[in-house]
């Protein structure tokens, strides 16, 4: 959906609370319960991520990350802080108030950082931590969320919902060298990495997509190649 709507959203809150409940009960090494998705435009900067950690190794970009360019992505951080739920006086501080799968994840982080590694400042509820990635990095974490049935957006968007995500920065990089940020992209291209970037994490042939004049916002090439991009990412 292309900007913020309650009449969409509000539905959604009792079943995120739900959903977050189920992993933080879930036992370690089990499989992520499939969710269902509410996108928006926000989630653009954890599409690309994804796309780009999932690729094969070796493989050119295909799909949309061809259409839009990306060669690359560099610079890549992860920016965590205690969820929510941190209890400063009975949470492990590496953990961030994070359980189950979700505790996993996080340690799973520590283990794929660059050579960059990590900042961390401040204690208890005021720890901030920025994580450097290399593709190989990202690409670690991809495997990780593959051993649990699931995909990088799933766990990101988690840490997300949770509180535990402050951001996630990293630059694309173009043909000729040429680097960007996701907030240059228009709010058209924005879109069309929500969409299919959905279509790509639903992973499944039991999936049911709801688009309601999903070509609003693209320029007339982009409406053009709606579907031959779709069939693509499916």
């Amino acid at each position: 959906y292309s900007g913020s709507c309650n009449r969409f959203q509000s539905p959604f809150l009792y079943y995120r609370q739900s959903y977050t409940q189920q992993l933080r009960q879930a036992k370690p090494g089990t499989a992520i319960p499939r969710r269902l998705l509410y996108g928006d435009l926000s989630f653009a900067d954890l599409v690309l991520l994804t796309l780009w950690a999932h690729k094969p190794v070796g493989q050119e970009p295909k799909g949309l990350l061809r259409a839009l360019g990306v060669c690359g992505i560099t610079d890549a951080r992860i920016q965590l802080q205690p969820s929510s739920r941190f209890n400063p006086e009975d949470d492990e501080p590496r953990a961030l108030g994070l359980k189950g799968v979700m505790k996993e994840f996080v340690a799973e982080i520590d283990l794929a950082l660059s050579e960059d590694g990590t900042r961390s400042s401040g204690e208890g509820k005021d720890i901030r931590k920025d994580c450097a990635f290399s593709t190989e990095g990202l690409q670690k974490l991809a495997a990780f969320a593959a051993r649990h049935e699931t995909n990088l957006f799933n766990l990101l968007l988690q840490l997300r919902e949770e509180g535990a995500l402050r951001g996630v920065i990293f630059s694309l990089v173009l043909g000729g060298g040429k680097t960007i940020t996701v907030d240059a992209l228009s709010e058209g291209e924005k879109q069309l990495l929500l969409v299919m970037g959905m279509l790509r994490f639903a992973e499944h042939s039991e999936a049911l997509f709801l688009l309601d004049e999903p070509d609003t916002h693209l320029n007339p090439l982009w409406s053009l190649q709606y579907l031959k991009l779709a069939e693509e990412e499916l």
